[in-house]
C-alpha cells in the first residue's frame, strides 16, 4: 500500500499521463505541491519527486528547446517514469 503523503503525488501524476490536466495545470500543481509539501516523504521517494521537479522546471512550450529546456512529451514521458517508480512501492 503506498502511503498517504506518496498518494496525492501520484493521483497528480496519474491525471497528467491519462491527460485529465493540461501540461500547464499538471505544472502549476505540481511545483506548488512539491515546494509546499510538510509531510514529508522517504529519501528514496524524495529523489524521484526531486528529479521530475528539475523535470517540470526545465518545461517549455517555447520554441526552438534551449539546451536545458524539454518538451511536453518528454515532460509526459518523465511523470510517466516516477508515476511507476514510485508506484512500486516507497
Amino acid at each position: 500500500m503506498t502511503s498517504q503523503p506518496i498518494q496525492k503525488y501520484l493521483d497528480l501524476i496519474r491525471s497528467y499521463i491519462d491527460r485529465k490536466i493540461s501540461t500547464k495545470e499538471f505544472e502549476r500543481e505540481y511545483l506548488l505541491m512539491f515546494k509546499g509539501d510538510k509531510e514529508g516523504v522517504s529519501e528514496k521517494a524524495f529523489l524521484i519527486l526531486d528529479r521530475l521537479f528539475s523535470d517540470v522546471d526545465c518545461y517549455t512550450d517555447i520554441l526552438p528547446l534551449g539546451k536545458w529546456d524539454i518538451s511536453e512529451e518528454q515532460l509526459r514521458e518523465a511523470a510517466k517514469k516516477a508515476y511507476l517508480t514510485l508506484g512500486k512501492g516507497e
